[in-house]
């Protein structure tokens, strides 16, 4: 069975919270523990190779992050495995508690690792992680190809990636992102490593209160990966603005846009919005103004259109646009 490969919003670190719309990069952080297969229904994963590589998410073991031994009998009971028309409600990620042996979503993911069976709760079919250990991808069913992707996907049009992981990971080996780069590498991605040496599984969720932007935080490793990836982050935006369309083009191209994808595009972009941080909208009208002369912005703006909101909905198209390319050219392949 392969690893637990989480990309985009829901499944990024919390100080980089819901980036992955950008349309040029893709950020990708292991720190998935508030966002199981039994909360979501459903779950991102990838295989590479499902009879050798990431054992751990189908071979009983011991518990995590250093915990003693559990009975993961109660726990499974508590929490069972999601089947089609489960009416229960889907639970909110939240903050990583303090004491994580009284958290009982951390249980559950203690209970999956030592039973191994994160997979068969990810699809909802009892004995799936099994089934893939010993017959390989063939044993997934078409339903759930889709949560396969870094396996089933072509993966050729992805954007530049950043993977981040801590070398001590206890909760997902960070051999699980060292395969991710060699098989994005090996699709022609651009790919960019982050994985410090002392970094256990949330990391970045135990800085504590403290000012990233003091001389104190320096060599921290949660602070250090997020300059980093904020870098990467800026050299992307600022990619991204070559070539890029002049304003009253975009608009056009939006204009043109049937009422329901204009609608579409506009919740995409307003959430993208809400979800970013004052430093990247700053990022953003960075750019605008590296990009576009003050006559530009202004002929936005006498159009009706806030140069910001625009960038963001320009965003917004484009990713739109390439899921449903990638779609149509995985559903031809298939």
């Amino acid at each position: 069975m392969g690893e637990i490969f989480a990309v985009g919003p829901a499944w990024t670190s919390h100080w980089l919270g819901t980036g992955g719309w950008i349309k040029c990069w893709w950020l990708s952080c292991p720190d998935h523990h508030h966002n199981r297969g039994r909360e979501t229904g459903r779950s991102v994963v990838g295989v590479w190779n499902a009879r050798r590589s990431w054992t751990y998410l189908y071979d009983p073991g011991p518990n995590i992050f250093g915990q003693p031994t559990i009975e993961t009998g109660p726990i499974l009971r508590q929490f069972p495995i999601t089947k089609e028309g489960d009416g229960r409600k889907k639970l909110s990620a939240y903050k990583m508690p303090p004491d994580i042996s009284t958290d009982p979503r951390s249980s559950l993911v203690s209970a999956l690792h030592v039973d191994g069976i994160f997979v068969d709760y990810m699809t909802g079919v009892a004995g799936q992680a099994r089934a893939i250990s010993t017959q390989g991808a063939e044993a997934i069913a078409d339903k759930d190809r889709h949560l396969f992707p870094l396996t089933l996907a072509n993966l050729a049009g992805m954007p530049r990636t950043f993977l981040l992981h801590g070398a001590n990971d206890s909760g997902v080996p960070v051999s699980c992102s060292e395969k991710a780069a060699e098989k994005l590498r090996a699709a022609g991605v651009e790919v960019v490593e982050e994985f410090p040496a002392d970094a256990e599984h949330g990391f970045d969720t135990r800085i504590g209160n403290i000012n990233v932007e003091s001389a104190e935080s320096n060599g921290l490793n949660a602070v250090e990966s997020l300059r980093n990836a904020i870098r990467f982050l800026s050299s992307s935006v600022a990619a991204m603005a070559e070539g890029q369309n002049l304003p009253a083009s975009a608009v056009s191209e939006l204009q043109r846009l049937s009422p329901a994808d204009k609608q579409k595009v506009e919740e995409v972009a307003m959430k993208m919005m809400q979800s970013s941080s004052e430093e990247q909208k700053n990022a953003a009208r960075i750019v605008l103004h590296q990009r576009f002369s003050v006559g530009q912005l202004q002929e936005m703006e006498s159009l009706g259109k806030d140069p910001l909101i625009l960038f963001y909905q320009d965003h917004a198209y484009q990713v739109l646009k390439a899921n449903a390319a990638r779609q149509q050219q995985q559903a031809q392949s298939g």
